[in-house]
């Protein structure tokens, strides 16, 4: 049994283009190609729609692109490329932990971005979102293979 196929939609790569919402097609008389008196009052309610559906993290993404954030990703690139590997775990998740902590209140505090959302629920997601980056970036550091798992390993 197979799948019918998809069409490619006017976005291309076979994705099917989303609907403009009822209201809008009503209040604009509701044919295709005849423009929306709201069209761009629609367009933003869209966008902030699809701000809303991101991941926290995705959202924690967007905002280390902003130029306030530049000093903060700067501080994370540099303790990601001088963390050394092989250390023992125990060493490791500290200093992760106390880098983690520094970085986080420096953050919320000095770069605008991300204290603008420092209440509760974005202090939380600027934390989870900075130990996700954090660890996704240090992952072959802290889970390499050494030469004495390596020689365990049953071939």
């Amino acid at each position: 049994m197979s799948l019918p196929a998809r069409s490619p939609g006017p976005l291309g790569g076979g994705r099917a283009a989303i609907p403009a919402p009822r209201s809008a097609m009503a209040r604009s008389g509701g044919g295709e190609g005849s423009p929306a008196p709201d069209s761009a009052a629609t367009e933003a309610a869209w966008r902030r729609a699809a701000a809303a559906e991101k991941s926290a993290y995705g959202r924690f993404c967007e905002k280390l692109r902003h130029p306030s954030a530049k000093p903060v990703v700067h501080r994370m690139h540099q303790f990601v490329t001088e963390f050394a590997a092989g250390r023992p775990t125990s060493e490791a998740a500290e200093e992760i932990h106390r880098f983690q902590d520094r970085a986080a209140a420096w953050m919320l505090s000095k770069a605008v971005v991300f204290a603008a959302d420092a209440d509760e629920e974005g202090t939380r997601e600027a934390e989870e979102g900075l130990e996700k980056f954090l660890l996704c970036r240090l992952y072959p550091k802290l889970f390499a293979a050494t030469p004495q798992i390596e020689r365990q390993t049953p071939s």
